[in-house]
């Protein structure tokens, strides 16, 4: 009934603040990101991050309208990720570290081909 709608609204809000605060955590108190705030796409990218599914995270990255700001934030995510994590395997540190930089230079490509556009 009613009630237990309710109960599991509320409790779907409860782990939206979680996964803001996990976000939070990573990108530091100046990040700030609301659930649902920039579309369910940044979301869903945002969550693929944390997953570490990088195949997901540049298939969403394809269909943002802010593909700039998108990937400089996966690559501060991770970085940060390595560097406040004490309990990381070094592979896997090795692993954060090569994915950011490779976002990095895909938002490189991107604002290099709109800076081509614009001087055309």
């Amino acid at each position: 009934g009613g009630t237990s709608q309710l109960s599991r609204e509320l409790e779907c809000k409860q782990q939206l603040k979680e996964l803001e605060s996990a976000y939070r955590s990573l990108l530091g108190h100046e990040f700030w990101h609301e659930t649902g705030c920039l579309g369910p796409l940044f979301d869903l990218f945002l969550f693929s991050l944390l997953m570490r599914w990088k195949s997901m995270a540049k298939i969403l990255w394809a269909r943002m309208d802010i593909p700039v700001r998108t990937m400089l934030t996966a690559a501060a995510m991770y970085r940060s990720w390595v560097r406040k994590a004490t309990d990381l395997k070094v592979h896997v540190k090795e692993a954060l570290l090569a994915d950011a930089a490779e976002f990095e230079q895909m938002a490189v490509a991107v604002q290099q081909q709109l800076m081509r556009m614009d001087s055309m």
